[in-house]
Parts: C-alpha cells; sequence; structure tokens
C-alpha cells in the first residue's frame, strides 16, 4: 500500500468561513494528514496580509484537491481544516 500524498491549500473566508476562495497551494507536502496539520499554523501566518477575516488550510490528499473557486470547508471529506482569525 502506497502512502498518501497531502497537500496544503490555503484559503481566505468570510466571517462565517462558508465562502471560501483559493489563495496558494503550499509548495511542500507531507505522509500524512496529521504531519501537514502540525505545520498548518505555521503556513497561515504567511498569508496574514490577505484581506479576508478569515485563513483556513486544508489539509487533502493530492488527488482530491479543492477547486480553486469556492470551497466550504466544514464540507469535509479526509481532509482536516484548520483556521485563524484575523
Amino acid at each position: 500500500m502506497k502512502a498518501a500524498l497531502i497537500v496544503m491549500t490555503i484559503m481566505g473566508c468570510d466571517d462565517s468561513a462558508t465562502q471560501c476562495h483559493y489563495i496558494d497551494t503550499v509548495q511542500q507536502s507531507w505522509q500524512t494528514v496529521a504531519l501537514c496539520d502540525a505545520q498548518a499554523e505555521t503556513q497561515i501566518n504567511r498569508h496574514q496580509d490577505k484581506n479576508y477575516p478569515v485563513i483556513v488550510a486544508v489539509c487533502e490528499s493530492a488527488g482530491e484537491r479543492m477547486t480553486a473557486d469556492i470551497a466550504k470547508p466544514e464540507a469535509k471529506t479526509a481532509e482536516t481544516n484548520a483556521q485563524v482569525e484575523i
């Protein structure tokens, strides 16, 4: 069984974190969601200059990446979300 390739997507959201827009995909990958989650706050802090009240980091398998338009972080599959209100 191969280890999953986990990627982190940074998204900017409204106050309720229901309307989110793609900001960036972190140029790093992890072998587990837990390892990705451990780095989420560090990566979110690098995007504090963006004009969104909430920034979220979504860790997910590379084959299940979110679309760049609009996503709803609470609609989880195998990913885990970390968020920081700015």
